[in-house]
C-alpha cells in the first residue's frame, strides 16, 4: 500500500498543470515536475541551480514566522537560466518540507502570463473604446433601465450644455426634455424603444439654457451576460441639416409656384396661336400656304403640350393640387380616354379597347379629370412606342369590407401594351421628372418626359400607388398599373339599366376577330349584357361555324382580318339561304372605316 501511494504521489506531481520545484535546506532546486519544464527549460539544467536563477526575487520564510505565514503567495517573474527566452509571470506558493523549513520547501508555480496579456487586452481595448467615446462627433449617453444617466461624453456637454457632473444619475427627461412640447415626444420614444428594443427617430430636444435643437437619435440596448443593463442614446445635431433642407424646399416651392405662372401666361397667346391658324385653315388657301399653316398649328400644339406639363407638375410641386370629388361615370370616363386617342391609334393600325369588371359600380365619387388626366398619359405612351397590336385599358376593383354593394372600393387600372418592353436596366428613374428611356427616345417620338412623373404624383395626391411591369421581351410589351380608392355613388346618381337589355338575354353572338385579346373584351361587354358569345379567330373559321349548323342571332365581325376580312365575310354571309337575314354588326376602328358590304343595303349591318 506505501509503493502505491507512492506512485499516485509521483504521478500527481508529474502531471499537476502547475509547475513544481522541489529545493534543499540550501535553497538548490533538486526535483522540477513537466510544468516546470515547460516554463524553465529541460530538467537536466535545473537541478541543482540555485533557485534565485530562476525565480530572483524569491525569498524563504522568515524563521519562527507563524505557521500560516509559511504557507504564502507571491506575484514573481520567473526566466530561464542564462536569460534565454521570454519571462514568465507567476504566482508563488512556497510550502515548507518540514515545520520550519529547514528541510527545504516545495514551491507550486501558477503560470499567469496568459491572463496578464488577456487583462493587458482588454484594458487596451476598454481604453480604446473610451477614447472613441470621448472624442466622439455625436452625443453618447448611456442610460439605465429607468431612464437614469450613467455615462454622458463631452459632445453631449456641448450639444445639451450639462457637464456630467450634473448629468450623472438625472433622469434624462429631466435633462433634454424639459419642454411641454418636446417632453410627449421623449415619451413616445422611450415607449418605442422598450417595447422594440432599439429606436431611429428625428426630433427634438431641450438644451440647458431653454433652447429647443433638431436631432437624430438612435437608441439600442445594452445587455452584458444576456442581461439587459440599460440603453445607449446616440444624439446627432442637425440644425443646419434641417435649416437647409427647408431652406431648399422653400426655393423649390419658388421655382414650381414660378414656372406654374409662366407658363398659364405663355399658354394664353399659345391657344390664340392655335385658335387662329385653324380660321386660316378654313379659309381658301393654296397648297404652299395651307402648309405653312398646318405647321405653325401643329407645332403650337407640340409646344401647348409641353406647356401643360410644366403647368401641371410646377402645380403638383408648388402643393396647389387639390382633388375634385364628384360623382362620375367610370365606364364613360375610361371610354372618353379612347375616344381622344383613337384617331392616334387608327393612323398606326392598331388596336384600341377597354375591358371593365362586370361587378364595379358604375357610379362613383371621385376626381375624374385627373384619372382622365393619368390614362390619357399612359395610353398615349403605349400608343406612341408601340407598332404593331395595340393597348388595353382594364379596370379591377375589390369592395373593402368584403361586400360588394360597400361603398368603399379599391380599383386597379392598367394599361397593357405589345409594344418593345422595358428593360430592367432602364426601369431606374422612369418615374423621375423629364426622365426618358435614352436619348434616341426624345429625338424619335418627342415629348418632355414628364408624363409618368406627373402620373405617379398625381396617383399618389390620390391615395394611391403607380408601378410598372414588363418582361423587356419585344411584342410582349409593357404593363402600367395603378391603385386608387373611390366610393360608390350614392343611389341617386346610379344609372338605371335600360329596359332594351332585357330583349338581349340569352341570345347568341358570333364574335369573329383576329385579335384574342378583342374577342375576349367583347365577348366579356357581351356576357355583361346577358348575351351568349361564342368566338371565332377567322373569317374561314367562322364560315365553317355557319355551314355546320351553329344558330346565332347576330354576328360581330372586326372589319380588318387578315385573309378574309369583315367585309369579304359579310358578303360570304348574305349570299347563303339561311343565314341572309342574320343581322351583322361591322366593328372598326374610327378613322379606318371602311364601306358597308356592297352585297347588302339592309339597316342591320353596321359600321361602328
Amino acid at each position: 500500500m506505501a509503493d502505491l501511494a507512492s506512485s499516485a504521489h509521483a504521478a500527481i506531481f508529474e502531471h499537476s498543470r502547475d509547475g513544481v520545484l522541489v529545493l534543499d535546506a540550501g535553497q538548490r532546486i533538486v526535483e522540477v515536475n513537466r510544468a516546470a519544464e515547460r516554463i524553465f527549460g529541460p530538467r537536466a539544467r535545473l537541478v541543482g541551480q540555485p533557485v534565485g536563477l530562476l525565480l530572483p526575487g524569491w525569498r524563504p520564510p522568515e524563521p519562527r514566522a507563524p505557521a500560516d505565514a509559511a504557507l504564502r503567495e507571491t506575484e514573481l517573474a520567473g526566466h530561464r537560466p542564462g536569460g534565454s527566452g521570454p519571462a514568465h509571470y507567476l504566482r508563488v506558493v512556497t510550502l515548507p518540507l518540514s515545520g520550519e523549513g529547514d528541510g527545504g520547501w516545495v514551491l507550486q508555480l501558477h503560470d499567469m502570463t496568459a491572463r496578464l496579456e488577456v487583462e493587458a487586452s482588454l484594458r487596451q481595448q476598454k481604453e480604446f473604446f473610451e477614447a472613441v467615446v470621448i472624442n466622439s462627433p455625436v452625443a453618447i449617453i448611456t442610460i439605465t433601465r429607468q431612464f437614469r444617466v450613467l455615462s454622458w461624453n463631452p459632445e453631449a456637454t456641448r450639444l445639451f450644455g450639462y457637464s456630467p457632473a450634473e448629468a450623472l444619475g438625472k433622469h434624462i427627461f429631466e435633462l433634454v426634455a424639459t419642454e411641454p412640447t418636446v417632453l410627449p415626444e421623449a415619451e413616445q420614444a422611450s415607449r418605442e424603444v422598450v417595447q422594440r428594443g432599439r429606436l431611429r427617430s428625428v426630433t427634438r430636444r431641450v438644451r440647458k439654457d431653454g433652447s429647443v435643437v433638431d436631432v437624430e437619435l438612435r437608441a439600442l440596448p445594452v445587455s452584458v451576460g444576456g442581461r439587459q443593463l440599460g440603453f445607449i442614446a446616440i444624439y446627432h445635431d442637425i440644425t443646419d441639416l434641417e435649416r437647409a433642407r427647408k431652406a431648399a424646399e422653400a426655393a423649390n416651392q419658388a421655382k414650381s409656384l414660378f414656372l406654374a405662372t409662366m407658363s398659364h401666361e405663355i399658354r394664353t397667346p399659345m391657344n390664340a396661336i392655335i385658335g387662329m391658324t385653324g380660321l386660316l385653315l378654313d379659309r381658301a388657301l393654296t397648297e404652299e400656304q395651307r402648309d405653312f399653316v398646318a405647321t405653325i398649328r401643329q407645332s403650337s400644339e407640340a409646344l401647348l403640350t409641353l406647356l401643360n406639363d410644366v403647368l401641371d407638375f410646377s402645380k403638383i410641386e408648388a402643393g396647389r393640387f387639390e382633388a375634385e370629388l364628384r360623382p362620375f361615370d367610370l365606364r364613360l370616363c375610361v371610354e372618353s380616354v379612347l375616344d381622344l386617342m383613337a384617331v392616334r391609334a387608327s393612323e398606326k393600325g392598331l388596336d384600341l379597347g377597354c375591358d371593365l369588371a362586370p361587378q364595379l359600380p358604375q357610379m362613383l365619387v371621385g376626381d375624374a379629370s385627373r384619372l382622365r388626366q393619368v390614362l390619357l398619359n399612359l395610353v398615349g405612351n403605349a400608343l406612341k412606342f408601340t407598332e404593331h397590336g395595340g393597348a388595353v385599358v382594364s379596370v379591377e376593383g375589390l369592395a373593402l369590407g368584403g361586400a360588394e354593394g360597400a361603398a368603399d372600393w379599391e380599383l386597379t387600372f392598367s394599361v397593357q401594351d405589345t409594344g418593345p418592353g422595358i428593360p430592367d436596366d432602364r426601369r431606374t428613374g422612369l418615374f423621375q421628372p423629364f426622365n426618358q428611356l435614352d436619348a434616341s427616345v426624345s429625338r424619335r417620338f418627342g415629348g418632355t418626359g414628364l408624363g409618368l412623373a406627373i402620373s405617379k404624383r398625381l396617383v399618389e395626391a390620390m391615395g394611391g400607388t403607380i408601378w410598372v411591369e414588363s418582361e423587356g421581351v419585344p411584342g410582349q410589351g409593357t404593363t402600367f398599373r395603378f391603385t386608387l380608392r373611390a366610393q360608390a355613388a350614392p343611389q341617386a346618381y346610379a344609372v338605371q339599366p335600360r329596359q332594351e337589355q332585357g330583349l338581349l338575354q340569352g341570345r347568341r353572338v358570333l364574335v369573329v376577330d383576329d385579335n384574342a385579346l378583342f374577342r375576349r373584351l367583347l365577348g366579356r361587354q357581351l356576357q355583361a349584357w346577358g348575351l351568349v358569345p361564342v368566338e371565332s379567330a377567322s373569317g374561314m373559321e367562322a364560315l365553317a361555324q355557319l355551314e355546320a349548323g351553329a344558330s346565332f342571332d347576330a354576328v360581330l365581325i372586326d372589319h380588318h382580318m387578315p385573309g378574309l376580312d369583315g367585309t369579304a365575310l359579310a358578303e360570304r354571309i348574305r349570299q347563303r339561304e339561311e343565314t341572309r337575314g342574320l343581322p351583322l354588326v361591322l366593328v372598326s376602328t374610327p378613322g379606318r372605316r371602311g364601306n358597308p358590304p356592297r352585297a347588302c343595303s339592309r339597316p342591320c349591318c353596321r359600321v361602328r
